[in-house]
């Protein structure tokens, strides 16, 4: 009796920590298997689990499942570490003694680590070429896909752009203003992917880029001073206007600011500058007032007339 044993699949990732399924399908029925042995082949067999015929799995690896699913039997592997590296077998012995064999590889599969971005400049600003060259320390079966402000660039459907045949490397020819986007490269494999972003905008060796984005952030403060100085310029002028407006108001008053602290005697006063006394209002003048007004006669003329 001739068989063939499918095993899927045929090489597993061994990623740390992680889990994988292998199963092998066979045609035959249950009852004519004699023994399943599930084996580790480094150096030393080492059986991972086994099936009697008693239908009783034997498991010898922990933490790990075996298990039979029709015409099929299931081994699972959990956590996976460093030592699941390497050549697995799988045997199948029938009732009447045949012997049948497969084998799969477990394979150490390294997640993608931080990728990165380096810059090679060929020619002048006249006609500028830049490689973007895109790598990582780690990661295995590792593909690359770049964009262009999100855009794929096979969907720019330019001439200025060349790959290299890995992928790793982009090229722009002729570079310009127009250029000065962002490029973004992933690198990823089927179980994990990592994105990396060159900005060339603010780049310092772009010059026709660092220019431009100079030019704007001078602007920017130039801005930023006129507004202050307008600002101040305002509030000047309004200060001025309140003072304005407040000397104004006292002028119209019409009464002269008086120093009160000091007192001068009414004789020494001169008669131009004492208050007239007149009788206008139509109101007669208290006598009183008028002997205050008049000059104190112990207080000798000359003196009245040198005071004058």
């Amino acid at each position: 009796m001739e068989m063939e044993l499918v095993v899927t699949p045929e090489s597993f990732p061994v990623i740390l920590g992680g889990n994988t399924t292998i199963r092998v399908e066979f045609q035959t029925e249950l009852e004519e298997v004699d023994q399943i042995i599930w084996k580790k082949m480094n150096g030393a067999e080492n059986v991972i689990c086994s099936f009697e015929h008693n239908n009783m799995f034997k498991v010898y690896r922990n933490p790990a499942n075996c298990s039979m699913q029709g015409q099929a039997a299931v081994l699972i592997l959990a956590n996976l570490s460093s030592t699941d590296v390497g050549r697995y077998e799988f045997k199948l012995i029938l009732k009447e003694g045949k012997i049948f064999r497969t084998s799969f590889t477990g394979r150490f599969y390294a997640p993608i680590s931080k990728p990165f971005i380096e810059t090679q400049q060929d020619g002048d600003e006249g006609l500028l070429n830049v490689t973007l060259t895109c790598g990582a320390a780690a990661g295995t079966d590792r593909k690359i896909n770049w964009t262009v402000d999100g855009q794929s660039v096979e969907s720019k459907n330019s001439t200025k752009y060349l790959m290299s045949e890995n992928r790793s490397e982009l090229t722009i020819e002729g570079v310009d203003r127009s250029d000065c986007q962002v490029y973004t490269c992933e690198v990823w494999n089927e179980h994990s992917r990592e994105k990396v972003h060159f900005n060339a905008s603010e780049f310092v060796n772009f010059t026709f880029c660092g220019a431009e984005t100079r030019q704007t952030h001078d602007s920017t403060n130039l801005g930023v001073l006129v507004g202050v100085l307008v600002s101040l310029i305002a509030i000047a002028i309004v200060a001025i206007g309140v003072y304005l407006k407040m000397h104004r108001s006292r002028r119209g008053t019409g009464r002269p600011c008086v120093d009160t602290t000091t007192d001068i005697p009414m004789h020494e006063i001169s008669a131009a500058q004492r208050p007239s006394v007149t009788e206008s209002d139509g109101a007669e003048t208290d006598p009183s007032v008028q002997q205050a007004l008049l000059p104190n006669p112990s207080v000798p003329t000359d003196m009245l007339d040198a005071h004058q």
